[in-house]
């Protein structure tokens, strides 16, 4: 099992507790979806970098709040999930938006964009319903829950 988290950003500083939390939920969601021997790489970046990606590779030229970039392949015995790239300066101002921790905000889009990589998506009522019932069940067991 390999997690790797990267902070590329240099606005907020990330306590190593939030990192910890982090690479604990990337184990709970994937050996729930029957993932238990994998590579992922966690990458947290500023609305600069994140508005670059989001420009690249989905046309828009406006920061978000997560990117992810499914891999899905086999290297020997390890499942190479993909990577998730989260803006920390969007999950900060949504935390205030929304009115909830700058931690819930952050596990939450961890979790958004892992469910993404695995196929799940919210493109129709069904789909919502079923990923952000996962969503919440994850965040649940971290006392996150909205």
């Amino acid at each position: 099992m390999e997690a790797y988290v990267n902070n590329q950003q240099d606005k907020k500083s990330i306590d190593p507790s939030l990192t910890a939390v982090l690479e604990d939920a990337i184990k709970f969601v994937l050996h729930k979806e029957g993932i238990n021997n994998y590579e992922i790489g966690v990458t947290l970046v500023d609305d600069d970098y994140i508005l670059k990606l989001n420009s690249q590779y989905r046309g828009k030229d406006v920061p978000t709040d997560v990117l992810s970039f499914p891999l899905s392949g086999e290297n020997g015995d390890t499942f190479v999930v993909g990577d998730v790239v989260i803006s920390v300066d969007t999950a900060e101002r949504q935390a205030f938006e929304y009115g909830h921790s700058f931690e819930r905000e952050m596990v939450y889009l961890l979790v958004h964009g892992i469910y993404h990589i695995l196929g799940y998506n919210h493109d129709n009522d069904k789909n919502k319903e079923i990923m952000r019932q996962k969503e919440e069940e994850i965040m649940n067991k971290y006392n996150l829950s909205r």
